[in-house]
């Protein structure tokens, strides 16, 4: 009889006409759940594009997934409209199956964006921790806790923000938990869960934590090889913070993993407190939602410098956005150190310096080749590696071809005059590696006036 009850529940719909699958188009499966799958879907009377939870009738009864589904539809109309929280739609029922239509959030999960990018900028990292937190707060005003944190449940919509998903698990402050109390994942359960303690909203506020130290550092603070030994990690606070992870977010993590949930930051002092946090200084938590996130990107690469070698190709790679002027401050600080810094104009950022023997007719000289960015535009020059004084320049044009020959040597193309140059241990590596480079820088120049000939 309840389970009956709840069907009906699920069924049921908010002043809206009533509804059946065969009004929608199911296309492409999205994902799959434990009771079913989530798929695109196309109202017919509008065409507009949604996302379908399928979940399987007797599968669902089978494991007891009809009380959680009950509970999500509950949640989701509880908590009505916010722009960072999944909107419901519709529901409806079958025979075989009970539908979920959500609006439909193409960006993907952030955790499939993680992988893809191994860590996230700062700037990246910062704006979704803070989209992240204001979906928190409204969550927990409304007296939610979703309980399940992740990034797995946290998706993207076309413009890069942030929709919170998946509250089958979330329950209400203080009402009778129906639900089993040990809820989450492993990498983000808070310890007082781990301790059979009822989850609070301090116990999202620390996988808040969790999340932000994933994106900056590439895996949950806690993982390890099983969920025992994750969990046991979690009991010992065993996680230790990568050498370059900031410090600003490295405190306010600290600040999120604290045992003690009511010492926990946005416990104490609040939300106020946790938006106020050094972290999110240049972030407006009223306006964030309004305005165009940064965009989706690793780290500003370092350069790897070996003696009077500086490699940082990944700066000419066309798809990066350009970088910050704290970027370009920190990599002008990083690169400091080498010999070739005294010939660094404002703003000068190196990508490359290797050694290369230039040949002209029949002169072999010795030089330091560097490939420069900056706002202006790049630079080739070569050096004389044994007084620095600059040699000569090779001055770049949007014409500019670079082809690899054999055993390390490369010729850099100009429609007036060909470089032909060599690497002077003879790798073709490296040889590749400059040809290849430019090429990049050459797409990316490109690609950067084509967007200013759209924006005009």
């Amino acid at each position: 009889r309840n389970q009956a009850a709840n069907m009906q529940a699920v069924a049921a719909q908010p002043a809206s006409p009533r509804l059946s699958i065969k009004d929608f188009s199911v296309g492409d499966v999205l994902g799959e759940g434990a009771f079913g799958s989530v798929c695109v879907c196309t109202r017919h009377a509008t065409q507009e594009k949604f996302a379908v939870k399928i979940i399987e009738v007797v599968h669902a009864e089978r494991h007891g997934g009809i009380k959680t589904v009950v509970n999500e539809r509950n949640v989701l109309i509880h908590l009505d409209t916010h722009p960072n929280i999944i909107k419901l739609m519709f529901t409806f029922r079958d025979a075989d199956s009970l539908y979920i239509i959500l609006e439909l959030a193409t960006g993907g999960e952030l955790f499939s964006h993680i992988q893809r990018l191994g860590t996230c900028h700062i700037n990246c990292a910062r704006w979704l921790a803070a989209e992240l937190v204001n979906a928190l707060e409204y969550i927990h005003s409304k007296q939610v806790i979703h309980r399940d944190l992740k990034p797995e449940n946290i998706l993207l919509d076309e413009g890069g923000h942030i929709k919170l998903v998946d509250f089958g698990s979330a329950r209400m402050v203080d009402s009778p938990d129906e639900v089993a109390r040990f809820v989450g994942t492993a990498e983000y359960v808070s310890p007082e869960v781990l301790n059979d303690e009822d989850a609070t909203c301090a116990s999202d506020l620390w996988a808040l934590g969790c999340i932000l130290f994933q994106m900056l550092a590439g895996a949950p603070p806690f993982a390890a090889e099983s969920e025992y030994l994750t969990f046991k990690r979690i009991e010992e606070m065993d996680h230790t913070f990568p050498q370059n992870f900031p410090e600003t977010a490295r405190d306010l993590v600290e600040c999120l993993l604290v045992t003690d949930p009511q010492r926990r930051l946005g416990v104490a002092g609040g939300y106020p407190a946790l938006k106020g946090h050094e972290f999110f200084g240049p972030i407006d938590f009223d306006a964030i939602n309004f305005l165009p996130p940064p965009p989706l990107e690793p780290p500003t690469p370092l350069p790897v410098i070996e003696g009077d070698t500086v490699s940082n190709p990944q700066l000419a790679d066309p798809h990066r956005a350009l970088l910050s002027l704290n970027d370009r401050n920190a990599l002008r600080e990083r690169q400091e150190g080498t010999r070739w810094a005294q010939l660094l104009e404002e703003g000068d950022v190196i990508i490359l310096a290797t050694a290369v023997f230039k040949r002209r007719h029949l002169s072999v000289k010795r030089r330091q080749l560097l490939l420069i960015d900056n706002v202006g535009g790049p630079r080739i020059f070569y050096v004389d590696p044994d007084t620095t004084e600059v040699k000569g320049d090779i001055p770049w044009d949007d014409l500019l071809l670079a082809e690899m020959l054999r055993r390390g040597h490369f010729q850099i193309i100009l429609p007036w005059r060909t470089y032909y140059l060599e690497d002077c241990e003879g790798s073709e590596q490296t040889a590749e590696l400059w040809v290849r480079t430019l090429l990049n820088l050459k797409a990316r120049r490109a690609l950067q006036r084509e967007a200013a000939a759209s924006a005009r």
